[in-house]
């Protein structure tokens, strides 16, 4: 298998839980076959990691008949502890996907409208500092084309109306743009839909997110806090090493 190949099954792989699981519901038309050397695979994926100084890493491939799991390195690299096909890592932005899934799916039932302004569900708040108001809509939010700057990385702790005072900290930024003509990636804007979304079921985003996702497509190898980690098998940050590069690093079965 060459790295184009890699790629594309990679690409397959990082929907592979929704798909996998979402089959059971009818969500979605079964995949493609294709073929899968198990071998191949396991080999390229140690040695891209290597090559690339990653610490560890995961693939999964599913082949429309069953899932192919692979696993490479270290999770905790100070405890020499090895990656397994059930480690969790932190999913960075691509939990945009299941906050785009949860408004979707919101939009479906005619909860929300993608193409009312989204200030009107969150009473009027103003979402940056511009005179007059700049309104926007939740088509434009997930599109990222919303104007809204891409937001401040600022801790507002753990209660439920946390994402409501994040957002609210942005009526102190001006927009980047008119909402609707240009492109621009956008923490904020994700925050922004996914208030709308909690404010509108009264229910904090964490409670929406499982119900809306993670429950009905059975995907509870999942967390959100860091106490709920003590049930899991988890990735630590590493940062990058030279020494990476040039040896297999040890393996270890817990």
């Amino acid at each position: 298998m060459n790295r184009r190949s890699f790629l594309k099954a990679g690409a397959a792989a990082a929907a592979m839980p929704l798909v996998s699981r979402a089959r059971g519901f009818g969500l979605v038309a079964a995949a493609p076959e294709v073929a899968v050397d198990p071998a191949a695979l396991q080999q390229l994926l140690d040695e891209s990691a290597r090559g690339l100084g990653i610490v560890g890493a995961q693939l999964a491939v599913f082949d429309g008949d069953a899932i192919h799991e692979f696993a490479t390195g270290l999770a905790v690299r100070e405890r020499d502890l090895a990656v397994t096909p059930d480690t969790l890592f932190q999913i960075g932005s691509t939990t945009k996907v299941f906050n785009a899934a949860v408004v979707m799916a919101l939009v479906d039932e005619g909860t929300l409208d993608l193409d009312e302004p989204v200030g009107s569900y969150l009473d009027g708040a103003p979402l940056t500092s511009d005179q007059p108001p700049v309104d926007m809509t939740l088509r434009q939010l997930l599109s990222m084309s919303s104007g809204l700057d891409n937001g401040p990385y600022t801790d507002h702790g753990r209660g439920d109306d946390a994402l409501g005072q994040y957002v609210a900290s942005l009526a102190g930024i001006p927009g980047i743009f008119e909402p609707g003509t240009a492109y621009g990636y956008s923490n904020a804007g994700t925050c922004v839909a996914g208030l709308a979304a909690q404010r509108v079921m009264g229910k904090n985003w964490e409670t929406l997110l499982a119900d809306r996702i993670l429950e009905p497509l059975g995907l509870e190898h999942s967390a959100n806090f860091p106490e709920d980690l003590l049930y899991h098998p988890i990735a630590l940050c590493s940062r990058r090493s030279s020494a990476w590069t040039s040896r297999k690093p040890p393996r270890r079965t817990l």
